[in-house]
């Protein structure tokens, strides 16, 4: 079975700015509504289900009645009410512009052969186009075939229902069948005050061990921006109830507020409700959710702090805010980042001046960090409101740019990092010393969209993790009881890392490692690209630990070669200019590698540089007069007259 984070990954190519298209299965007959569709990268389609049983099957055009490997499938979605729409839909992601070509693999009736068959970039020309793929389709071999598993692939199969509908104690559909294994259901919450809660079939009213619970959603609009999302592991029947036992409407599982997924038969429903006319009062668990995703106007919301989401008081700009350092976070920040900051560091009795000077230099660049990936949040996120300050974004601006299961990770990581702040804050303030406002900084704006932005917070990660690598060589032997502080918040970082290369279309960690880099090279870059403005006592501070900054440089005219070994394209010249920077002679681009180590390149006459062989990933650089006797990254340090910059060298 597909995982839904497997399906997430198919839905990476969507953009900013795609188009939505909507296809009607079998509301007019044998037939897809509209069956020829143009759309462009990262659009998106979703597929509604009409009367009585249909599919979504992806094929070649040669065969247009067997699926084609490795291609799109909906399962079948029966809904035996004719005119009526199935909750259940089915939505795939446009990848590129190459044609797709779709039939209904029901045999009753070959639908297939019978012309119910689409096209998505048919091209418009003779031999391919969808009225010559129709006309295969009638000449294709019987009985119509679909993928043999059964089970859905290529998009996300949906099925929404309706929690509370008007004053009615009911979900809406209550009785779900043909759900198939990796399938999402969405519950989605209207007034006033209800649960969705997993029971066993013998006890319709309790709780089931080890089952999903909602918690409770207390609401007075609709929509409430509210849901609940579970997914099928497999076949087997699951029974849920509402768990209210207070308010007017009493015991709401009693009056008939229970539902099903894949019951046995259509009777079981009604025997189901039968037994909870006569069941105790209802239970529910302590904690919130279980079992399944809650999330609020698009944000994840992992834990409420009991069984009751306050969605009155729950403002959700709430969970993108930036808490200031030495501000307890909020409970859905702490959810968010899947753990509080410790109580207790085992602090030594002092701490020395370099300890402190790092840990203040590590919150400036945390401050900048976590500005970014919050406000990042909050453009991916619908219906967020910014809370940074930092520009006039009013939230969800790249909304539909990645699968919400994506959007939600990256929630995460942002609120990790400020998390991850706190062990620079709380050190600091353990000692009585002060730690470092956040600045006005310089972001990318909403309508340079998606893709520069994860090219900055990539980059400012980098510098983070170079940076902390740095402080703990320079605080190993003073202030060791700091180390683990700093390496296991490093770790988490490199592991976010890996989710924006994914974003990026890379492999996840591309090199084996994560570079040191000193911290007075971070703080020329970030200096240089991102402060606006800071207060003069901040600004002291860090020019004071990190020193006078380099100018910046600039890489141009990539050249990218196949290697014969790996068949894999990597950057293998490059030019490299910037205020300053001197060619020929004894300047070098002084290139930092793993374990601390250098490389130098020289700098020809032109600029031009080759790149060393065995650099991978993203790879941080700097322009220096001479080598140092050895390739220590401290004596590459003490020659960096200009830089750094970084760029892309390959996949390993």
């Amino acid at each position: 079975m597909k995982s839904i984070l497997a399906t997430a990954a198919a839905f990476l190519a969507a953009t900013v700015n795609a188009a939505h298209h909507e296809v009607a299965v079998g509301k007019d007959g044998l037939t897809y509504t509209p069956e020829d569709l143009v759309a462009t990268v990262g659009d998106t389609i979703t597929y509604h289900f009409y009367a009585k049983n249909h599919s979504v099957t992806q094929s070649s055009f040669q065969e247009p009645c067997k699926p084609l490997e490795g291609g799109v499938f909906s399962g079948f979605v029966p809904v035996p009410e004719a005119g009526v729409e199935s909750a259940t839909t089915f939505t795939i992601t446009v990848n590129d512009t190459k044609p797709i070509w779709i039939y209904c693999g029901q045999t009753a009736g070959d639908h297939c052969q019978s012309g119910m068959v689409s096209a998505i970039n048919a091209p418009d020309k003779d031999g391919a186009r969808l009225s010559d793929f129709k006309a295969l389709a009638t000449k294709a071999s019987r009985p119509t075939t679909v993928p043999a598993d059964g089970l859905p692939v290529g998009g996300l199969r949906l099925t929404k229902v309706k929690v509370g509908v008007g004053k009615d104690l009911m979900f809406e559909p209550s009785d779900i069948a043909g759900a198939l294994p990796g399938e999402v259901v969405r519950f989605g919450f209207n007034p006033a005050n209800h649960s969705v809660v997993q029971a066993p079939f013998q006890e319709p009213c309790k709780f089931l061990e080890d089952g999903f619970s909602s918690g409770f959603v207390p609401t007075d609009k609709t929509p409430s921006g509210v849901n609940f999302d579970i997914v099928v592991k497999d076949t087997k029947p699951i029974w849920f109830y509402c768990a209210q036992t207070g308010g007017g409407n009493n015991v709401h599982c009693n009056k008939g507020m229970v539902g099903s997924i894949n019951a046995p038969t259509p009777e079981s429903i009604t025997d189901f409700q039968d037994r909870a006319a006569d069941a105790g009062l209802s239970t529910i668990p302590d904690h919130a959710p279980k079992g399944g995703v809650l999330s609020i106007d698009g944000y994840t919301i992992p834990y409420v702090g009991g069984n009751v989401l306050d969605i009155k008081n729950l403002d959700p700009s709430m969970l993108s805010q930036v808490p200031p350092p030495g501000e307890k976070p909020s409970p859905y920040i702490i959810g968010m980042a899947g753990g509080a900051p410790p109580a207790s560091y085992f602090w030594a009795p002092t701490i020395t001046e370099t300890a402190v000077a790092a840990l203040q230099f590590l919150n400036y660049v945390d401050n900048i960090l976590a500005t970014i990936l919050v406000e990042g949040h909050v453009r991916l996120t619908p219906g967020a409101a910014s809370a940074t300050g930092n520009s006039s974004t009013t939230g969800g601006s790249w909304a539909g740019a990645y699968p919400e299961s994506i959007t939600a990770m990256f929630g995460s990581v942002a609120a990790q990092t400020v998390i991850h702040r706190r062990t620079s804050t709380d050190c600091l303030q353990h000692y009585s010393h002060s730690s470092m406002d956040t600045c006005s900084y310089t972001l990318v704006k909403e309508d340079e969209g998606v893709t520069p932005f994860l090219a900055q917070a990539l980059k400012v990660y980098l510098l983070s993790v170079g940076a902390t690598i740095d402080a703990m060589a320079k605080i190993a032997d003073t202030d060791a009881w700091l180390i683990p502080a700093l390496a296991t918040q490093m770790g988490a970082k490199t592991r976010a890392l890996a989710l924006i290369n994914l974003m990026q279309g890379h492999n996840p960690s591309a090199a084996p490692r994560e570079v040191q880099i000193p911290m007075s090279l971070v703080y020329s870059y970030i200096k240089d690209h991102y402060i606006l403005a800071c207060d003069s006592a901040v600004e002291e501070v860090a020019h004071e630990w990190a020193g006078n900054t380099t100018p910046r440089i600039e890489f141009y005219d990539l050249v990218k070669t196949k290697t014969a070994e790996t068949g894999k394209e990597r950057t293998t010249h490059l030019k490299v200019k910037g205020e300053g920077v001197k060619y020929g002679g004894d300047n070098y681009l002084a290139w930092m590698g793993p374990w601390g180590g250098v490389q130098y390149s020289a700098i020809e006459e032109d600029g031009s540089v080759e790149v060393p062989y065995d650099l991978y990933g993203h790879v941080w650089a700097v322009v220096t007069k001479g080598k140092g006797e050895d390739t220590k990254l401290k004596t590459m340090e003490e020659l960096a007259y200009a830089g750094p910059e970084m760029v892309w060298i390959s996949q390993p």
